[in-house]
């Protein structure tokens, strides 16, 4: 809930993604645009929860904020893959972090998206727990696996372990370490040196343009991406929703390295990471390669 002067906090930032999300959702649910007013002007006169209810596209208002929810969760795990957030601690000081602590326990990033949500499998747990009482969208935002859904600030949860060995494929060696680093960040706060500019942000949104309804948001929303996305719209789309150019380029090249895993050339995840990096321009660290591969025989 707080981070150094002239910095963007956690809060600061979810809070506008959520609010960024409604309005994506207002417009798909009304088809793209605002429908004209008696003074025939375009414009949003409800709320994104009204317009999902009244449009069939959610039972009631509190599945309609999940469905918010979900969308604003997976704006932010691609905005955290987009722009590396930085860890402040509250003696001052600013350190980088390796992605894993910044993981998602559902790991949307690895999720495909369309529309309506509420209708993928991916998402359907979500609306199905939300149904029995369990599970609402600050539980959703809490699932990030070492970070405080509400107030940011990093922390040591129950399951860490689990989750790092079953949902990321880390070794026993790999899962101590990476606990340690976590219990010796607790309490720093997630947050952003800057924000992205207009363009720059629309840019990034490509990463949710999946087909023409979501381009049509985005552009009346946030104006056409730049002139070099806009060429690439076709490739955009036919990617993993969520799949961060680096993550992607690490899978790439693992698999035409070891089209059958590397343990199937003999070799050990250390010398697999040294075989990938060597093909990188940005080298990437063994626990982003593993995410980006995922559990391999």
């Amino acid at each position: 809930m707080w981070c150094p002067q002239e910095y963007y906090s956690w809060n600061r930032v979810l809070t506008y993604l959520f609010d960024q999300s409604g309005q994506i959702i207002s417009l798909l649910a009304v088809g793209g645009e605002p429908p004209l007013g008696r003074d025939g002007e375009r414009r949003l006169i409800h709320t994104a929860e009204y317009y999902l209810t009244s449009r069939g596209l959610a039972n009631n208002y509190k599945e309609a904020e999940l469905v918010i929810g979900v969308l604003t969760s997976i704006v932010m795990v691609n905005f955290i893959e987009e722009f590396p957030p930085l860890l402040a601690g509250i003696n001052g000081a600013i350190l980088s972090a390796d992605d894993v602590i910044f993981a998602h326990k559902d790991q949307l990033d690895c999720c495909r998206l369309d529309w309506p949500l509420k209708d993928q499998a991916e998402f359907m747990g979500f609306f199905k727990y939300a149904e029995l009482g369990g599970f609402d969208t600050n539980a959703l935002f809490d699932r990030f696996a070492f970070i405080d859904g509400y107030t940011g600030r990093i922390v040591l949860k129950n399951g860490a372990g689990i989750f790092l060995r079953n949902g990321l494929g880390l070794d026993d060696i790999e899962v101590k370490s990476v606990t340690e680093a976590v219990r010796s960040l607790s309490g720093f706060s997630v947050c952003w040196s800057s924000f992205p500019e207009a363009q720059e942000l629309r840019d990034f949104l490509s990463c949710i343009e999946v087909n023409e309804a979501f381009t049509k948001v985005l552009d009346y929303e946030f104006g056409p991406p730049s002139e070099r996305l806009a060429d690439d719209r076709k490739n955009i789309r036919q990617k993993r929703v969520g799949r961060p150019p680096k993550k992607d380029k690490a899978a790439q090249v693992y698999w035409t390295c070891f089209p059958e895993g590397h343990a199937a050339q003999g070799k050990s995840w250390k010398e697999a990471l040294a075989s990938v990096n060597e093909n990188l321009t940005v080298p990437v660290s063994a626990i982003t390669l593993k995410r980006a591969v995922g559990p391999v025989q």
